[in-house]
């Protein structure tokens, strides 16, 4: 299956506003985390950008699979307080978790699973 360009931003929107209803239910949540407006085509294309996924890795990740990925980087950003250099150094770093790998290495070889594993339970324990 090939994706559109048009469905790739639908899926990945699709993510981040999963994330964003995650975050809003949670009890703990703060009304002044709510401040940060992401969650547009504009922030969407900027994702796909920062991964530098090409067609093949997008084609194996599926719209599910980048929908996947929306979802982690919302949460990544709220782990973050929505600091731009802050959230790039969340996917980029060595993590213990992945022996030594850092989570965009483990994106781009199609193994979103454990990254969005491990941001929402970032997220879970930033907002409690």
């Amino acid at each position: 299956m090939t994706a559109t360009h048009p469905q790739l931003i639908g899926a990945l929107l699709k993510g981040i506003r999963r994330a964003e209803s995650a975050r809003a239910a949670s009890v703990a949540h703060r009304a002044e985390q709510m401040r940060f407006g992401y969650g547009t085509p504009d922030d969407a294309g900027k994702v796909l950008e920062m991964f530098a996924l090409d067609s093949e890795q997008i084609r194996e990740l599926g719209l599910v699979g980048v929908e996947e990925l929306g979802e982690a980087v919302c949460h990544a950003w709220s782990i973050n307080a929505g600091e731009l250099d802050r959230v790039v150094q969340w996917f980029s770093v060595p993590r213990v978790e992945f022996v030594g790998k850092h989570c965009g290495e483990l994106i781009r070889a199609g193994r979103i699973g454990p990254v969005l594993t491990m941001a929402r339970e970032h997220a879970l324990l930033r907002h409690r």
